[in-house]
């Protein structure tokens, strides 16, 4: 009888488990990327979330957001604790080993200038010298050969607002500075922070890097199912959203 009862207690613990079978379990940066990925009115959205939202409703697929640092988020999709996580398949060795959703956007890095920095030409030679404030541990390939030659001198800060808010300071070399940023994600903070409104602070023209940032998803056939039926239902012409230059 015992035995019975521990059998049956299993199964009730069993039962009462969260179903999985339509679930997907994605993370998303604990600092956020607006207007990509925003957290407000106690739930997920922003530009890269809402449209996979929608086709998971449709699809009659949960997603469960976590917001979790980067590298601990790339740990637990290697561990199977989570079944994708927000990235680009251009910054991951071997992306052919995942999966990934078709809903991307391009993420473009520009500079931003204080107005009275920006110069007329954004060539090599007119951006010598000059300050180039980057977020920490971030990667800039297309940079990263100035750097290394003292060409520009790398400023990191710990999130775009205060990169941003280096470009007002008035300690600024006479060669000039610039904050390299997603054009979106710096637009947002324009528009949203208080103390960057009304700021004389304006994009430059060239780009310095771009990615499509979508979901990379474990490679299981579950997994697999789950996505295709996503993309069964996705409302979004993901032709229309543009892409990266070749």
């Amino acid at each position: 009888m015992a035995q019975l009862a521990l059998v049956m207690m299993v199964c009730l613990m069993w039962l009462s488990q969260p179903a999985r079978a339509d679930t997907l379990v994605l993370s998303v940066p604990d600092t956020q990327y607006p207007p990509y990925v925003v957290e407000a009115d106690g739930r997920m959205q922003g530009i890269l979330l809402d449209p996979l939202i929608d086709a998971a409703e449709r699809a009659g697929i949960r997603l469960e957001f976590q917001l979790l640092p980067e590298l601990r988020s790339q740990r637990m999709l290697e561990r199977g604790l989570i079944d994708g996580r927000m990235e680009s398949p251009s910054w991951i060795a071997q992306p052919e080993l995942y999966l990934w959703t078709t809903f991307m956007l391009p993420m473009r890095d520009v500079l931003v200038y204080h107005q009275q920095h920006k110069p007329e030409s954004e060539t090599d030679d007119a951006l010598a010298n000059y300050e180039i404030v980057t977020h920490l541990g971030y990667a800039y390939p297309e940079l990263q050969p100035w750097f290394d030659q003292g060409q520009a001198a790398r400023i990191d800060k710990i999130s775009e607002r205060n990169m941003l808010l280096a470009l007002l300071d008035p300690n600024i070399s006479r060669f000039g500075r610039a904050a390299v940023m997603e054009q979106g994600v710096a637009g947002w903070y324009l528009d949203n922070t208080a103390e960057l409104q009304k700021q004389p602070l304006v994009f430059g023209e060239r780009l310095f890097g771009c990615a499509m940032m979508g979901f990379q998803l474990s490679n299981t056939p579950e997994i697999k199912a789950l996505l295709e039926r996503l993309n069964q239902h996705m409302s979004v012409d993901v032709d229309s959203v543009g892409r990266c230059p070749q």
